[in-house]
């Protein structure tokens, strides 16, 4: 409901004569008030005060006003932790008068004839709402002062819903224009050169506990903005670290290595959606930009494109090209709201990064498809989802190539301009060994989303495929660049410098990864291989064991354990291991490289040549007959020869 049409309902439900409401104000009331105060000038740099405002209004209308003590809002809204003391440290009472200087103001300013009004009182942080009285009052209004136009000034919030729905370019235009000229009057300093910007989770201010919709949005702007070229934005991986924390800009920006944060918010009333979003610098907390857009969901796609296009234009960049058209114009049909639901579910659980959810998440891209089969997003999200299942499992790989290429060019055909797309495309060729094609995909990939953190990766891995090391290299550092606190790209660089022979490099770097998560199986398996081929056997057993805990049942991980036991003398143990992984399968197939690796340890070359050939035939995605250095030693073998042969690798 906009602010008009709040103040008619009130006024249809009042009384006649000078007597008030008595009735409270509605839950519904208080947050559409909670939205106008957030957007508005008076708070529009008021960062730590907006935070105190959010937090302090949500928990009271949640019922838990009486919890909101001085220690607990020193925690949970400025973050000094649990050694927190409020009798040594003031923060919180300073800025709760802050807060009630900004409200005073406020309400004698723009918001004088809102209908609900929220006030904080001395002596609690417990927030009270109340209906507007002085819309009762019959007196004569004086008229309200003449504001400024300022490009960091969020428009006034009195048009109905479907008025702001045609007004809503104009108002883009016309701040974007401000944004421009403001970059330009101040003139580019050498960090402007390099834009840089890290979209950080929107706040679902329905407050239901589903974060679905706003975490989607949220995705979606990070791969649109990764499609414009010349600007910098940290992956989703970084990013949503910092969800449900309460954390300065300036810290935000000194670990994710940005200039700009985009932040917003996401409210559903019905069909109808509305959106605000904030651009601000993150040396000072100045706004850049700021809009609210109100749409129908139905038109959720148009909203990200807009606001990407306008985030693009106050960075003062350039949108990628598809063609000859602009990125910031083409077009973007209308989505079916409950086929972008079941995309949003499939790609929430496509996120979760393990078979069993990949799985379920392909039975939600499918249904979105279904419901709306001129909708891109959801065959894309069936690409990746398939993708997924070609790295994660021993599913065959000529079972699953033909799906992704299937959805990925149904979505290209859809939307030229989806990188993401030609992401899974690459992936297909480099299962199939076709190397030329794969880098083609993988180029364009990256040409259309030059800020996509994990093509830069898996780009990487291709380059490692073919031996060029020293390229794969400055590609996982660009992935990591992009994507700082991500333990996948972390392990991915030690990988690389692995397979460059750079042991003590590699170490340092996965021990880097482990300080961020001491439990990440992937960079403990890595340090324990490393250690192995460094002849370091006891130290690299020890790490491998803890990996194996960490991921139990994995072949790959039991395998280098055994090669651990094979190569330190312990031929028990890693027979042990071996005849394990001979009578398991995976998928319906035993795990053909892991085996193969262990003869090798062994000094069994026939049989580790046999199992190896079974690797390459089954077109296992984890061969790196270039790069690994345990194969040094067979290097000169005919049959090592005739396996690149097999591979196209010669």
């Amino acid at each position: 409901m906009g602010q008009l049409e709040s103040i008619k309902a009130i006024s249809a439900g009042r009384a006649t004569g000078d007597r008030f409401r008595t009735d409270p104000p509605s839950a519904e009331a208080i947050g559409e008030e909670l939205e106008r105060l957030l957007d508005s000038v008076t708070f529009s740099a008021a960062r730590a005060q907006k935070r105190f405002l959010q937090y302090t209004v949500t928990e009271t209308l949640q019922g838990r006003g009486h919890l909101l003590k001085e220690f607990a809002l020193g925690v949970e809204v400025f973050g000094r932790g649990q050694s927190f003391d409020p009798r040594t440290h003031n923060i919180v009472r300073v800025e709760a008068g802050k807060l009630r200087a900004k409200l005073t103001r406020y309400y004698a300013t723009e918001g004088r004839d809102n209908p609900v009004r929220v006030a904080l009182p001395k002596g609690s942080y417990a927030p009270l709402f109340h209906w507007n009285r002085t819309l009762d009052s019959p007196k004569e209004r004086a008229p309200e002062p003449a504001q400024a136009h300022s490009v960091n000034s969020a428009p006034t919030r009195s048009l109905s819903w479907h008025h702001a729905v045609g007004l809503a370019s104009a108002a883009v235009a016309l701040v974007l224009l401000g944004a421009v000229i403001a970059f330009k009057v101040r003139g580019p300093t050498a960090a402007d050169r390099v834009p840089s910007v890290a979209v950080l989770p929107f706040v679902n201010l329905n407050n239901d506990g589903n974060d679905l919709l706003s975490d989607g949005i949220t995705e979606d702007l990070l791969d649109s903005l990764a499609r414009v070229p010349g600007v910098r934005v940290v992956a989703r991986t970084s990013s949503f670290g910092y969800k449900g924390r309460v954390l300065d800009l300036g810290r935000i920006g000194r670990d994710l290595k940005v200039r700009t944060v985009l932040e917003g918010t996401v409210r559903q009333v019905g069909s109808g959606l509305r959106i605000t979003a904030r651009l601000a610098n993150t040396a000072d907390d100045s706004q850049l930009w700021s809009e609210s857009f109100e749409r129908e969901t139905k038109d959720v796609l148009t909203v990200q494109r807009e606001i990407a296009a306008s985030i693009a234009a106050a960075l003062g960049v350039q949108f990628a090209r598809t063609g000859t058209v602009a990125y910031a114009q083409s077009a973007k049909p209308s989505v079916d709201p409950e086929a972008y639901q079941a995309y949003l579910k499939g790609r929430y659980l496509w996120n979760k990064n393990a078979p069993e959810p990949v799985k379920t998440a392909i039975r939600y891209f499918e249904q979105a498809i279904r419901t709306s089969p001129r909708f891109a997003l959801p065959y894309t999200g069936l690409a990746h989802a398939y993708t997924a299942l070609l790295v994660m499992t021993a599913t065959p790989s000529e079972e699953l190539i033909p799906k992704i290429r299937s959805a990925a060019s149904k979505a290209l055909e859809l939307d030229p301009s989806l990188g993401e797309a030609h992401l899974d495309l690459a992936e297909t060729f480099l299962a199939g060994f076709d190397w030329p094609n794969a880098d083609l995909e993988f180029k364009r990939a990256l040409e259309l989303s030059p800020s996509d953190a994990v093509a830069h990766r898996y780009y990487a891995f291709y380059l490692e495929k073919v031996g060029r090391f020293s390229e794969a290299t400055s590609e996982v550092r660009r992935a990591l660049d992009l994507d700082p606190i991500s333990t996948f790209v972390g392990q991915g660089l030690g990988d690389a410098l692995y397979h460059e022979r750079r042991y003590a490099d590699a170490a340092e770097q996965y021990r880097s990864v482990l300080e961020l998560d001491p439990s990440f199986g992937f960079a403990l398996r890595s340090l324990g291989r490393l250690y192995i081929r460094q002849g370091r056997f006891n130290d690299g057993i020890q790490e491998l064991l803890a990996a194996c805990k960490v991921m139990e049942g994995d072949p790959m991980t039991s395998g280098e354990l055994a090669q651990a036991y094979a190569l330190s003398g312990q031929r028990a143990k890693a027979i042990a291991i071996l005849q394990t992984l001979l009578t398991r399968s995976v998928d319906g197939r035993p795990a053909a490289l892991a085996i193969s690796k262990i003869y090798f340890a062994l000094g069994d070359k026939g049989r580790g040549f046999y199992w190896l050939k079974k690797s390459v035939d089954e077109h296992e995605l984890t061969l790196d007959l270039k790069a690994e250095p345990l194969y040094d030693v067979i290097r000169s073998d005919p049959r090592f020869s005739a396996l690149l042969r097999r591979m196209n690798l010669t």
